[in-house]
């Protein structure tokens, strides 16, 4: 599981891929969450504008995006054996439901929600808070990847 930090700007745009920050290369050690989607530009929109991420390097064959926390890397099927250096096969044969699950630390889980449902995400778990006061849901992108919302940076409770 990996734990970043997103806020409450969850307008939708469609000037996401001029959004390119200047930041240094990725370096050796550093962490990248591969992520296999059906559209790039849409992918883009989702994390870039719903999740406040920031886009680090842009090409035909793959995105990365990142917030400081964490980093994506967004390549399509066509291009995924160029990225991850080996066939798709190879991730074909893992269990879908036992893979990525992202949380975001977010200070409005609704608006988040909100914002990525008009997107097009897929509830699994509406927004709800628990007795200690921290609110949570879970929803799959719209390449059915999973992400959960968290409001509280305490993960535990």
């Amino acid at each position: 599981m990996t734990f970043t930090r997103c806020n409450n700007n969850a307008a939708i745009t469609s000037s996401a891929i001029n959004n390119v920050i200047d930041i240094p290369q990725i370096s050796s050690g550093s962490t990248i969450t591969n992520l296999v989607v059906k559209s790039m530009n849409s992918a883009v929109e989702f994390y870039s504008n719903v999740l406040d991420m920031d886009i680090v390097q842009y090409s035909s064959r793959c995105v990365i995006i990142t917030n400081g926390f964490m980093t994506i890397c967004l390549t399509t099927r066509e291009h995924a054996s160029d990225i991850f250096g080996f066939d798709m096969s190879a991730i074909d044969s893992c269990h879908r439901d036992k893979g990525v699950i992202a949380t975001f630390v977010c200070d409005d889980v609704s608006a988040i929600w909100n914002a990525s449902m008009a997107f097009g995400a897929t509830s699994i778990k509406e927004p709800v808070t628990s007795a200690n006061n921290v609110t949570s849901a879970i929803l799959q992108d719209p390449d059915h990847y999973t992400i959960v919302l968290k409001s509280n940076t305490s993960l535990l409770q």
